[in-house]
């Protein structure tokens, strides 16, 4: 009998069809993303429709790029800042937060003054269900032909790298995975507005990018690193 119960215990402890238990469920994924929102003429605030299908308890992630001497003033409740990187006339900043039962339908940033903006809200799947999910964060900014994006240092496996971009006219070409690259062509203050994302399988060093464009720009960067499970 009691070999029999210890078979059963065994068994129920492999995956379907054997070979030991569940592999892990891996890296967190960006499900969908809200079509980006661009503002070419001066606004004192961005509005951001949640992003497609994101269901209570899922991680957001927003991107904000702000023109001119900008500075965020308000953020809308629940919103945390991960990062806020700037310089000259060019502001990236990240926020994350958990949809809840009863948000709205979309979310408004105010600014401090008037300014040329774009921004998106990303819907991420996968990732750590309480608790802070940012792993490891970090911003850069500067003025240069290049824009870098500042190396990570994950602390768990299968995190998710996201990277944020925002730069003020000469645009650069983003590394793969794009999720989107903008830009605010027909303002009077152009910039360009980028995401890209990989998976960190393993903890530990996440490399420093950069992108080169033809000719110098201001620029901002954020690199952020998302928790699985």
């Amino acid at each position: 009998m009691s070999a029999i119960c210890n078979a059963i215990s065994a068994c129920a402890c492999r995956a379907p069809g054997g070979g030991g238990p569940p592999p892990p469920a891996g890296p967190p994924v960006i499900a969908t993303h809200t079509v980006p929102v661009e503002h070419t003429s001066a606004v004192t605030s961005i509005t951001i429709d949640k992003p497609p299908s994101v269901a209570v308890g899922e991680l957001m992630v927003a991107h904000l790029m702000v023109t001119d001497d900008r500075t965020v003033a308000s953020v809308p409740t629940g919103w945390a800042e991960i990062q806020n990187a700037y310089h000259a006339n060019n502001r990236t900043v990240s926020y994350w937060k958990r949809f809840e039962a009863g948000d709205p339908a979309n979310f408004t940033w105010s600014f401090n003054a008037s300014a040329e903006c774009g921004g998106s809200i990303l819907r991420i799947t996968g990732a750590i269900a309480s608790g802070n999910p940012i792993d490891d964060s970090s911003k850069n900014q500067g003025s240069s032909n290049t824009s870098n994006w500042p190396a990570l240092t994950t602390t768990v496996d299968d995190c998710l790298i996201v990277r944020l971009l925002g730069r003020h006219q000469n645009y650069v070409t983003i590394p793969a995975e794009v999720l989107y690259n903008n830009d605010t062509s027909s303002a009077s203050n152009p910039g360009q507005w980028a995401c890209h994302h990989f998976d960190q399988e393993t903890a530990g060093p996440v490399a420093a990018q950069n992108a080169t464009g033809a000719s110098w720009a201001n620029w901002s960067t954020n690199s952020i690193a998302i928790k699985p499970p």
